[in-house]
């Protein structure tokens, strides 16, 4: 048997063999992360697969970002393009159903669509767009004054059965909006806008009841984001009943009606004739 001498300076295969493997899963992870791709995206509850018009997202909030697709969990980074804004993947899992979950927070601000979110791998990488929707701040509230509003030891003192108009002041008030049921289990009937501009909504109610009542932050939502946490504000106020209290009219008690006698119909009157006598002549 022949033995051909290695060329000088080579090394042994079985001593290449570990760095061989090791270039080959480079490979395989450079190949798959070449071919990542986004099949679905998922963020408060609800799932979008190609929505074009941006996946709606809240201003001055965090926002976790759920991405699902093949190799998207080699992703090494991630940016948003909006400005001020800070991206962090907080969570992966790879295998069958890989994905990842972006942290993407935004500073405060006016409303924004049209943006990008990019996620890169060691090559190429993957956008989605997403449209930002500004947080309201209260900052104060105060009933518009009328005839039937008091102030009493500095709680507002409002009439029953009577409309009256709860100013809200502050930022991007044009996004905030009431909660119709919200405002129907207090027994404020009637809810609307009186006016809604950027820095004060109006909102006009007629209470049904009288007590106390306590409108919050809960009361109310924004009506472009999802899922957005308001920051708190709250207004105390008491309702007084003076409508008058209807009184019952008196109602006759039926009396039962006489038992009706019986009709005796007159008879013709009958004349008595004694029997004519008779007298025998002698």
């Amino acid at each position: 048997m022949i033995t051909i001498p290695p060329p000088p300076g080579s090394v042994p295969l079985r001593r290449r063999l570990p760095t061989l493997l090791a270039l080959c899963a480079a490979a395989v992870t450079l190949a798959g992360a070449a071919s990542a791709s986004i099949d679905r995206i998922r963020f408060c509850g609800s799932q979008w697969v190609g929505f074009d018009a941006g996946i709606p997202i809240n201003r001055d909030s965090s926002n976790q970002i759920e991405v699902t697709g093949f190799g998207v969990d080699l992703a090494t980074s991630v940016e948003c393009n909006i400005t001020g804004s800070s991206a962090t993947i907080i969570q992966r899992q790879g295998g069958a159903g890989s994905f990842i979950v972006i942290n993407l927070t935004l500073p405060a601000g006016p409303a924004v669509s049209g943006k990008r979110v990019t996620i890169r791998y060691l090559v190429g990488e993957d956008t989605f767009l997403v449209q930002a929707a500004p947080k309201p701040r209260v900052t104060s509230l105060a009933f518009v004054p009328d005839p039937g509003i008091t102030t009493v030891g500095g709680m507002p003192r409002l009439r029953a059965g009577e409309p009256h108009v709860l100013s809200l002041k502050g930022s991007y008030m044009d996004e905030l909006t009431f909660c119709e049921s919200c405002f129907g289990a207090k027994e404020l009937r009637n809810p609307s806008e009186a006016l809604q501009v950027a820095g004060e909504l109006r909102v006009a109610f007629t209470p049904q009841r009288a007590g106390s009542i306590t409108l919050t932050e809960d009361d109310f939502y924004a009506v472009g984001g999802c899922g957005m946490v308001l920051p708190s504000f709250s207004i105390g106020f008491t309702v007084n009943d003076l409508r008058p209290t209807a009184t019952a009219t008196p109602t006759r008690t039926p009396t039962a009606k006489p038992p009706s006698l019986p009709v005796i119909k007159p008879q013709p009157i009958r004349t008595f004739r004694p029997p004519l006598q008779v007298t025998p002549r002698p």
